[in-house]
């Protein structure tokens, strides 16, 4: 009788190989997780992050990078106080948002700091 761990093994090994050959499980699975965390982390549907995608002409709403550039999905740009969706936004422009605190005003001491030695 093989044991509870031989059997998890085995499963697990026979679901790799099916993902592996079964390429319409992988699309699903993964606008099954996009739709799962766009829900739980932002409470936005698949549809209304296509809509906001279509408004923003599929690019980053900063660099307006088109997202077939940057090669993967726009991060979603929201108020981490109030939750509140405000863009689409690359993972780049996604960083120098966050790391700047939201505060408008780091970013603009930035930009004159950058124009200063251009």
């Amino acid at each position: 009788m093989k044991t509870k761990k031989e059997i998890n093994e085995y499963k697990n090994k026979y679901q790799r190989e099916y993902r592996k050959k079964n390429p319409k499980y992988r699309n699903y699975q993964k606008i099954y997780l996009q739709k799962y965390f766009l829900k739980k982390l932002y409470n936005l549907e698949l549809d209304e992050y296509n809509e906001i995608l279509t408004q923003q002409l599929s690019g980053c709403s900063i660099c307006n990078k088109p997202m077939q550039e940057i090669g993967q999905y726009l991060c979603v740009d929201h108020n981490h106080n109030t939750g509140k969706v405000r863009s689409l936004l690359c993972k780049s422009c996604n960083l120098i948002i966050g790391n700047s605190n939201e505060n408008p005003e780091i970013l603009r001491r930035a930009a004159d700091y950058l124009e200063n030695f251009l």
